[in-house]
């Protein structure tokens, strides 16, 4: 492999903004940003051209929107966030027409259940199939991490 730098700068020198939990999609990267102690926020960027960072603002309501993953056509988002409540994070789901709409109806898609919490991890092919990991909502419970695949 070889290439090089498609995104220089999408954090400033000296800032104390992180990047994390990056999804590719469509020539689009969506990933987390965050600084200490401030909120999570979804961003993208493009991966053509002159890569320009833009949060994903319609969906930035909660404090802790994190974990994106896109379906293949990149019109069906899910990500984990505290939107109804600071302390219970769920994964949701929201909707668009075309890539370059924004995206509406957010949505729970997935509610934490049996003491667990769910992290989308990807989608399948034909978007019927929402593969998560979930794990203990309390540490040291004893529980292991499990992957589960969510149909419709």
């Amino acid at each position: 492999w070889s290439g090089s730098t498609l995104a220089p700068g999408l954090i400033e020198a000296g800032s104390t903004d992180r990047l994390a939990t990056p999804f590719v999609a469509n020539d689009h990267i969506y990933f987390s940003r965050y600084a200490n102690n401030g909120p999570v926020r979804l961003y993208e960027a493009s991966l053509v051209g002159a890569p320009a960072l833009h949060p994903v603002s319609e969906l930035n309501v909660g404090t802790a929107a994190s974990y994106p993953v896109l379906t293949p056509d990149a019109l069906t988002i899910f990500w984990v966030d505290n939107r109804i409540n600071m302390n219970v994070f769920s994964v949701w789901r929201a909707d668009r027409s075309t890539t370059t709409d924004p995206f509406s109806n957010a949505r729970p898609a997935i509610n934490i259940t049996n003491g667990r919490a769910f992290v989308p991890v990807g989608v399948s092919a034909d978007a019927c199939r929402l593969y998560v990991i979930g794990s203990p909502l309390v540490a040291g419970t004893g529980q292991d991490q499990e992957i589960a695949v969510l149909g419709r």
